[in-house]
């Protein structure tokens, strides 16, 4: 095969010869443009305008998970039910001072049986979330 012809044929199915001499096949990435990254509409699109709290003080967050197999105590987290406790404007905060969160698990025999509750309690400034008593001054830890 001439030179001419080989050339020919690696043109006719994509190939170029580069700079420095060597013949190579162009990746498709190369050849189409790069996309254009929609931008998003706002600063923020996951923030929604403030609105005053269902449970605007402190409240006790209790959650609990009813399944077949139970796990580590270590795996039940309970992060997900109190950011959307928040988002949706139930709960005011879920900082320490604002929210006590227990988090527990039930074992259940039946598929469909297994669910999770969750229970918002307020109590009034001054009272433990976790067991309704008035807190003296002296107390700081239950």
């Amino acid at each position: 095969m001439r030179k001419e012809d080989l050339e020919s044929s690696l043109r006719s199915k994509g190939w170029v010869l580069g700079e420095d001499g060597q013949w190579r096949r162009p990746s498709s990435r190369r050849l189409s443009p790069s996309p254009v990254v929609e931008q998003a509409p706002v600063d923020a699109p996951t923030e929604s305008p403030r609105r005053e709290a269902l449970y605007p003080g402190r409240v006790l967050i209790s959650i609990v998970s009813h399944r077949r197999r139970l796990t580590d105590e270590d795996n039940l987290c309970g992060k997900f039910f109190t950011d959307c406790l928040r988002y949706s404007g139930i709960i005011s905060d879920d900082c320490a001072s604002k929210a006590a969160i227990r988090i527990t698990q039930v074992h259940i025999k039946a598929p469909e049986e297994e669910r999770t509750e969750i229970t918002v309690t307020a109590y009034p400034e001054g009272h433990c979330p976790h067991c309704g008593q008035h807190l003296n001054e002296d107390i700081s830890i239950h």
